[in-house]
């Protein structure tokens, strides 16, 4: 089954920094609340809500409660091969903590996430096509109910704005592989380095290099435990300069060696065949997947999918 550019996940969500996606993620709450913000609006999200959160939209998780979510990323790349007028559409807010719960709308993008998670996991007999069937329909409710055509004199949504903090992110989440130097990257919103550094701390709370560290690291950790890479490969493959350099910011983070981080939390490699993101996922996180399913009637069939 080849989905590139498709993740799933199912977990609890931690306070991040700002960033930004090459694509459109949504966020179905399955247990407990979380704070969002969104464009510098924060939103209190809690069980059974759902959030699309677009292209190019600066968001972060600014507080947690014991909480399971599950979310559903696609990158630009898959959507403009598949879904027509794409780079054209201008997406209206979704959000359904901002309107009623019971809007039918909502209900069927929470009904296909949730069919999408059980049919990659229970990898029936056809799973692959009807997952990519999912996938396009919830393609299609997020395009008729969820989005406007843009005009002419409409804003290009996909195009990248000046002076705002989103080319910047951007152009990090692009290049964080490579060398990327302070004054390279203040150029872009046309800034000295001095004046960078303060701009870029006030809006997202940390410093350039920290933010640049903290994302080599996400993507480490991915790579860590979805791959049986080495760990001179994965330190080259995001950014690190050698294994020294991401062997000590990986001990000052988790307090413990990638190779042992490696051992407790590693369970699966990831099958070369399936280009969907592979993850772990917990029993208990299963379990509260599988109440907020019966609570909320989102499928009619007994699901099996845990053994």
């Amino acid at each position: 089954m080849k989905i590139q550019g498709v993740t799933l996940s199912l977990g609890s969500l931690e306070n991040s920094y700002p960033h930004t996606h090459k694509g459109i993620e949504f966020l179905l709450i399955i247990k407990g609340s979380v704070v969002i913000n969104i464009d510098d609006v924060d939103y209190n999200i809690k069980e059974d809500d759902i959030v699309l959160i677009h292209h190019q939209q600066i968001h972060y998780i600014k507080q947690v409660t014991n909480n399971v979510a599950l979310l559903v990323k696609v990158s630009n790349d898959f959507l403009n091969d598949n879904w027509t007028d794409y780079s054209s559409t201008s997406f209206l807010p979704c959000n359904s903590a901002l309107e009623n719960q019971e809007d039918s709308h909502y209900f069927e993008l929470k009904r296909l996430i949730i069919r999408l998670m059980l049919c990659y996991w229970q990898k029936n007999e056809g799973y692959a096509l009807e997952f990519q069937s999912l996938l396009f329909q919830l393609f299609f409710q997020t395009k008729q109910h969820f989005t406007i055509k843009c005009t002419n004199q409409t804003s290009k949504p996909l195009k990248e704005k000046e002076n705002d903090l989103s080319v910047v992110l951007n152009y990090i989440n692009d290049n964080f592989t490579e060398t990327i130097t302070l004054p390279e990257v203040s150029s872009l919103l046309y800034m000295t380095p001095q004046y960078f550094s303060k701009y870029f701390k006030e809006k997202t709370g940390i410093s350039f290099l920290n933010y640049l560290m903290k994302l080599r690291l996400e993507h480490a950790v991915e790579e860590l435990l979805s791959t049986d890479n080495s760990i001179i490969k994965i330190s080259l493959n995001n950014g690190f300069a050698n294994t020294k350099s991401f062997r000590k910011v990986f001990l000052d983070t988790y307090q413990t060696s990638p190779g042992e981080y490696r051992k407790k939390h590693q369970k699966t490699i990831v099958e070369p065949d399936d280009a969907i993101n592979p993850f772990n996922i917990e029993d208990n996180d299963k379990q509260d997947l599988l109440r907020y399913i019966r609570q909320h009637q989102l499928i009619n069939e007994q699901s099996e999918w845990i053994g």
